[in-house]
């Protein structure tokens, strides 16, 4: 479908938002950002990780191995304290998996309270030829940290056969390599509650739990998803043991336990509506009950889940709509990332948005989309517990008496470990 055609009918349903501010960066590396303190944000360009305070207008440059070459990914542990970087290497093999871990607290020397032995980073490396891949030039594309003291880093790859890695930050090794059989691994988390599950989203279908031990991994499959060849781009955690996840024709699907619980639901636009705006969903950020999702149009969409009772006394939930929105200052250089501006606490909805070229700042006034659909005005009448984009582990109550069912599919044991 022609995106130049669809324009003028689609932008009538939209309300227009402008960046509030902007940071010109150079060559702005995969938009790689993520955001380490409130009003803090990290973001990598070229071979060097930078750490802009926007309050103070100014720049902090991460110490790292003289031999980076480039930055790849980068991702923030949930207890904000580090600071992980996928890398390539200056003479490194093509088929070597190397991430630096950067110690906030003691790269910034915080209050000077930190010992001058403690290390400013550590460093992961594999050697990705000890698993037999058939592909070469691999690399890491993704990473999350586990929610309990961030010890396990989970990382999927550029290729289909990667699999999901899963490293010991303190060992320093490889622990486990969940095996995907013909998907290409997009994303992968984990569970809040239990570091030995994750979450894994992707190609052919791909939306599946895990559970995996140093020796064994096993599948658990989420049931009721919609037929047909869908590929899952992105996902998140929700509160009470539920997941989101975005595709790349544009809807979003539900999960409770191992259930989705209510159907899929268009972010920009039904099939059928001549109006629809086709397109993936390239980002998705969760704070308290307001999900939102970002196209590679740089349109925005703005849920809320919203829990619901059903028989028996049990909870289940529903998304709703709030608003779409259009970022009009980036008409012709696509978003690449999103990131809370505040992601812990307080009722701010500020956002980060990066493009190859450059990081604004958008600010979204919940309280105005909250009362179009008749609800409070003021948005802390509203709000639960945050549930917060870096992870907090004391917002997560699991209150779903459903009990994931494990299938043990293969199992992996590294001897390096």
């Amino acid at each position: 479908m022609n995106t130049q055609q669809q324009q003028p009918k689609q932008l009538g349903l939209l309300r227009n938002v402008s960046l509030r501010t902007q940071w010109g960066c150079r060559n702005l590396k995969n938009s790689a950002i993520t955001t380490v303190r409130n009003n803090e944000i990290a973001y990598s360009v070229g071979s060097r990780i930078a750490l802009l305070d926007v309050n103070e207008n100014k720049s902090h440059v991460l110490i790292q191995p003289a031999e980076v070459y480039s930055i790849e990914v980068v991702s923030i542990s949930p207890d904000g304290k580090y600071l992980a970087a996928a890398v390539t290497l200056n003479g490194g093999s093509k088929n070597s998996a190397v991430i630096v871990v950067h110690n906030i607290n003691a790269q910034y020397n915080v209050n000077n309270n930190i010992d001058d032995k403690t290390r400013k980073y550590t460093k992961i490396q594999y050697d990705l030829n000890n698993l037999q891949l058939k592909e070469y030039d691999i690399k890491l594309k993704y990473m999350n940290f586990s929610y309990d003291d961030s010890s396990l880093i989970a990382c999927c790859t550029n290729v289909i056969s990667g699999g999901v890695l899963i490293f010991d930050r303190a060992r320093e090794v490889l622990m486990q390599r969940v095996e995907i059989a013909d998907s290409f691994v997009h994303q992968v988390s984990f569970n809040p509650l239990d570091s030995s599950r994750i979450c894994t989203v992707g190609s052919n279908n791909l939306y599946q739990y895990w559970r995996f031990t140093i020796k064994s991994f096993f599948a658990a499959p989420i049931n009721g998803l919609p037929a047909g060849d869908h590929t899952y781009l992105t996902h998140s955690w929700l509160p009470d043991n539920r997941l989101i996840a975005g595709t790349s024709s544009g809807f979003l699907s539900l999960v409770q336990g191992c259930d989705q619980i209510n159907q899929i639901q268009y972010a920009f636009g039904a099939p059928q509506q001549s109006d629809r705006i086709e397109t993936a969903l390239t980002n998705m950020i969760v704070k308290d009950d307001i999900v939102i999702v970002t196209s590679s149009l740089n349109h925005f969409a703005l849920f809320q889940v919203k829990p619901v009772a059903i028989s028996g006394g049990n909870i289940s939930a529903n998304l709703i709509l709030l608003n779409r929105l259009l970022i009009k200052d980036c008409e012709n250089v696509p978003i690449r990332a999103i990131q809370w501006q505040f992601p812990k606490g307080g009722n701010n909805f500020d956002l980060f948005v990066a493009t190859d070229k450059s990081i604004g700042t958008i600010s979204l006034k919940m309280d105005e989309h909250r009362r179009k659909l008749g609800g409070p005005p003021n948005v802390k009448d509203t709000l639960k517990a945050p549930v917060e984009f870096i992870g907090n582990t004391n917002t997560y109550t699991n209150t779903n008496t459903n009990t994931n069912s494990y299938t043990n599919t293969n199992s992996y044991t590294n001897t390096k470990y």
